[in-house]
């Protein structure tokens, strides 16, 4: 991995994040644990799929004098997990002495997390680093949070998943942080099932649509003035250089996927192809890049198993 002067990168964290602190028996770094909080039987690799069977299951289990429907028990569900999250992550964070997670947040030389996991563990150890005691909050600043006069919902859709929650150090550098698929802030916006997936596939061709718009109205400008365009977590993504760690990047992020698909058109003509930056993504050294994904991403480092990787970057990243 090469960093040019100037140059600030995206993290797309995964669950990765938590293996390389607590191994994979907990619910932060494990989602097939994390699910097994709501079902005696044993959870499969498609996790959309799984939740959605569980969901079943309970609605199958009612009488029908005490029926309710399935989107408040998925509501229900939810609000368990986000409870169970919320106790681990305050464990966590009270035996933090016994865990080294990774401090690869450098403000220097990363802007942008976006996490797809729905605790906020990497934020608060930020702010502890920072020294930040305020609780932090939401905020926006594209034109997705402005006002419409009627009030309309796909925008107010759009600007809960293009908030972001920026935490600053003393010497005013920040790094913003992104949950697209909901946070335990938020237990109403987690994405877990077939629905909510897919309104968020939608939702991000939106949120790219805009974008899109916004950048049309600035190709007059040599170059495309970025600033001026919207800042969501798919523009960073589009316009930055990324690092993918602690996540596999399998089919099922499919609304990171679209981000990532139209990533690439953004470069293909042979004019803009000097403007693409690279895509780096950490792998086991057992685990080579699939075939697939070579043409969209790069090994972050090689011939390295993931604690000599994430050490490395953490060197890397603090030296800079």
């Amino acid at each position: 991995m090469e960093i040019k002067s100037g140059i600030k990168f995206t993290v797309i964290l995964g669950s990765g994040y938590h293996q390389q602190a607590l191994g994979n028996n907990s619910i932060l770094s494990n989602w097939e644990l994390l699910l097994s909080v709501l079902t005696k039987k044993k959870i499969a690799s498609n996790y959309i799929l799984e939740f959605e069977r569980i969901i079943i299951e309970q609605s199958s289990k009612q009488n029908s004098e005490n029926s309710i429907a399935a989107s408040d028990i998925e509501k229900k569900e939810i609000e368990h997990l986000v409870k169970r999250i919320k106790n681990e992550q305050s464990w966590v964070l009270e035996e933090k002495t016994r865990y080294s997670y990774p401090d690869i947040f450098n403000p220097a030389l990363i802007s942008d997390v976006i996490s797809l996991n729905f605790d906020t563990v990497a934020e608060e150890l930020f702010k502890q680093k920072c020294k930040v005691n305020s609780k932090g909050k939401f905020q926006n600043k594209s034109s997705f949070d402005s006002p419409t006069p009627h009030g309309n919902k796909s925008d107010r859709f759009i600007t809960v998943n293009t908030s972001f929650r920026e935490v600053k150090n003393s010497s005013g550098e920040s790094i913003r942080f992104w949950y697209p698929h909901g946070s335990i802030h938020k237990p109403q916006h987690i994405v877990l099932g077939v629905s909510k997936y897919a309104s968020l596939i939608s939702k991000t061709q939106e949120i790219r649509a805009k974008y899109k718009a916004k950048e049309i109205e600035h190709l007059k400008n040599e170059p495309i003035d970025f600033d001026t365009i919207d800042l969501t977590w798919f523009s960073q993504i589009i316009n930055q250089p990324v690092l993918i760690l602690g996540a596999s990047m399998s089919e099922m992020e499919w609304a990171l996927w679209t981000a990532f698909v139209y990533r690439k058109r953004n470069f293909a003509q042979p004019n803009m192809k000097k403007h693409e930056t690279p895509v780096f993504i950490m792998l086991d050294k057992n685990q080579p890049l699939p075939s697939h994904q070579k043409e969209w991403f790069q090994p972050l480092f090689e011939n390295m198993d993931f604690k000599e990787q994430w050490e490395k970057l953490e060197s890397i990243i603090n030296n800079k």
